[in-house]
């Protein structure tokens, strides 16, 4: 099959939707397809293994989004010259270029797909309005999400009948590297995430004086991975609580970067709530990290609670299971051993046989069969 993946958002821009869309590619491309990728996002075009269409309009600096009709003019004409076979559009919960170009591929009558890589709780009425004004959830498009709890709150948000789920995946070989001696008496905590209000770093930094007080001569300290808007404010609440030799905002880091980081690191930490799947989460436990995340997020489905990692369902029971796993040594190194040999099923074999299935079920559907 020949797929035109579109996006707003691709590299040089890291997030866990640009990483899962060149896994993906990657994927489609090893099996023998032909995925391109389309997005508004500046940068070079060759060197990934498969074409890269970047469209030629301004986009807001901040946010990267489109703002003029040109792109869809622009998407339009790649379209019709590409004669592709499947039109997958990613998004997040504010995207214009991949939810226009959905009806840019309706009109063109391409079979469409369509994934949410968010979680849509708090924009109920925004989609309803969506909905009522172009009656999308009744377009000829396959609708997808990335988790079984993600799937749930975009069919209710989206008053769509039907929500598939197609899976972010983790290529295990990349994130392996070779066990280091670890000191009981001096343990890293690590999260990756974008440095916005709603990952909640702030929420993790505000309990690292309490987690250093009750760790007794143990050293603890946490590195936190990634950009965004919010940087300053968590430089300042850095410095307001005395951690400057203890949090470490590392900025954004290569994949070999943070793969080295997490080999010497010794626990994930992920505060975040509203997380559809928790890529990241997923690479440190291949890594062989032991996780801690939030029970009412994507993390549900990834990680097993008491094995490979412990899931809160708020936040003094967050603090709790963080507490435990930099007391209890025997507990850490066990979750670490159980994560560093023991493989995760969601792997991009999986993935990309999921993602075939609900391409030919779009083909069969929407007028180009097998």
């Amino acid at each position: 099959m020949k797929i035109a993946l579109i996006c707003d958002w691709f590299h040089p821009r890291i997030g866990g939707i640009e990483i899962h869309l060149q896994g993906l590619a990657e994927s489609l491309a090893a099996a023998g397809h032909q995925p391109e990728i389309i997005t508004a996002t500046p940068g070079e075009s060759h060197g990934f293994g498969f074409p890269v269409h970047r469209l030629n309009v301004p986009v807001k600096t901040r946010f990267g989004f489109i703002y003029t009709l040109e792109a869809f003019r622009q998407v339009a004409a790649l379209l019709k010259k590409g004669s592709f076979d499947v039109v997958h559009c990613h998004g997040s919960i504010l995207s214009p270029l991949a939810y226009g170009s959905m009806y840019v591929a309706k009109s063109q009558q391409i079979p469409t797909v369509v994934t949410c890589h968010s979680v849509l709780h708090y924009y109920y009425g925004l989609f309803f309005l969506l909905d009522l004004l172009l009656g999308w959830s009744r377009w000829p498009v396959i609708f997808t999400s990335v988790s079984p709890s993600a799937a749930r709150i975009m069919s209710k948000a989206g008053r769509i009948g039907q929500v598939h789920v197609l899976p972010n995946a983790v290529q295990e070989s990349a994130w392996r590297r070779p066990s280091l001696p670890r000191s009981n008496d001096d343990l890293t905590l690590i999260s990756v995430m974008r440095l916005s209000i709603r990952k909640r770093a702030h929420v993790l930094i505000k309990m690292m004086p309490e987690i250093i007080r009750q760790s007794g001569t143990r050293r603890v300290r946490l590195i936190i991975v990634g950009e965004g808007q919010q940087r300053g404010a968590l430089l300042r609440l850095i410095n307001r609580l005395g951690l400057q030799e203890v949090v470490e905002l590392a900025g954004i880091r290569s994949h070999e970067e943070i793969a080295d980081l997490f080999a010497k690191a010794d626990i994930f930490v992920l505060p975040t709530r509203q997380e559809s799947f928790g890529l990241a989460a997923l690479e440190a436990r291949v890594a062989g990290l032991p996780v801690i995340g939030m029970r009412m997020s994507g993390l549900q489905h990834l990680i097993e609670q008491g094995r490979e990692g412990l899931l809160a369902a708020n936040d003094e029971e967050f603090f709790r299971h963080l507490l435990t796993l930099v007391q209890n040594d025997e507990l850490r190194r066990r979750m670490a051993e159980y994560n560093r040999t023991q493989a995760t099923i969601w792997n991009w074999q999986f993935s990309l046989s999921r993602h075939l299935e609900i391409y030919e079920k779009a083909r069969r559907e929407f007028g180009k069969g097998l």
